[in-house]
């Protein structure tokens, strides 16, 4: 029968235990910080979707000639963006759909239970409908809803801008320094992260 090998680790035990106090202590420490930047990218991902769907800038699948022509004569604004729609002139308007729920750990950009304000589909339900895609038979016909994924454009397009800006690497590498040299000082470029994710979470 083949012995279970333990792994040791050559940290002292006193050593041990500090860093595990620290671990311990970060949600203390830097869980503020956390929690706007959290908060931040819930509505920095709701702006990126809908200036994507008031932009045009997504790449969805074009509109038909005849359904640019019924959203024209209906009034609405820029009839050849694809499920931009009301925009923001209605409350249950797919453009307005993403509310930010709180959650124990963190926050996140969710649609609405609420009813699309010309269907009898909740928002939440329309919103896997063009994300993925529908085919629907009736009676007398069966037709399909391609698939227009603003939703996932928005989220990749979001976190590639966030990736860019190195805040997730500044925030981490002040963690490590607090859990491996016990440096509980925050250092001047997380303060202004801090700084600018609230200013960002209050002003929307």
């Amino acid at each position: 029968m083949a012995k279970t090998q333990v792994l040791k680790l050559n940290i002292p035990k006193k050593k041990l235990e500090l860093v595990m106090k620290r671990v311990q202590n970060v949600p203390k420490i830097f869980g503020d910080i956390i929690q706007a930047k959290l908060k931040k990218d819930a509505v920095g991902f709701i702006k990126t979707y809908q200036q994507g769907l008031k932009n045009n800038s997504f790449g969805l699948r074009r509109l038909k000639a005849s359904t640019i022509a019924r959203k024209s004569i209906q009034g609405l604004p820029m009839p050849e963006n694809p499920l931009y729609g009301y925009g923001d002139r209605k409350k249950n308007s797919y453009y307005n759909m993403f509310y930010i729920q709180k959650l124990k750990k963190g926050y996140e950009a969710k649609p609405r239970w609420a009813k699309h304000h010309s269907s009898d589909l909740k928002l939440r339900d329309l919103f896997s409908v063009h994300e993925y895609g529908r085919v629907i038979t009736t009676k007398n016909a069966t037709f399909r809803i391609p698939a227009r994924p603003a939703g996932r454009k928005a989220y990749i397009k979001y976190m590639k801008s966030v990736a860019a800006r190195s805040e997730q690497r500044i925030i981490k590498q002040a963690i490590n320094n607090y859990i491996k040299k016990g440096e509980a000082k925050i250092p001047r470029s997380v303060f202004d992260l801090a700084k600018e994710f609230n200013k960002y979470a209050k002003a929307n």
